[in-house]
Order: structure tokens, then sequence, then C-alpha cells
């Protein structure tokens, strides 16, 4: 839970609000309102979860 913390402490940009999403390390504000698209956007190769919804 410290670990958690001491990360949410050093984010950039500050975390202002939660949801707070990271994929890959960057905050993704799209994600906060299509998570499924912007997670199968980052993942290679593509699942075929995420197949089926294109």
């Amino acid at each position: 839970m410290a670990e958690a913390g001491a990360e949410t402490e050093h984010l950039q940009p500050p975390l202002n609000f939660v949801p707070w999403i990271m994929i890959n390390g960057i905050r993704s504000s799209d994600a906060f309102y299509d998570l499924k698209k912007n997670l199968c956007d980052a993942l290679d190769p593509v699942p075929d979860q995420c197949k089926k919804q294109q």
C-alpha cells in the first residue's frame, strides 16, 4: 500500500481526480470513456476479445 501511495505521489501530471487510468505508464483520459477500446489499441498482439469489437 505504501508503494502505491509513493507512485501516486510522483505521477506527472499530478493526480487530480479518480479514476486515474494509466496504460503503458501514460495517463489515458480517453480510457475514462472507452476503456476496452483503449486497452485493445494498446495491446500487441491483439487478443481475440478485441478483434470481435472492431
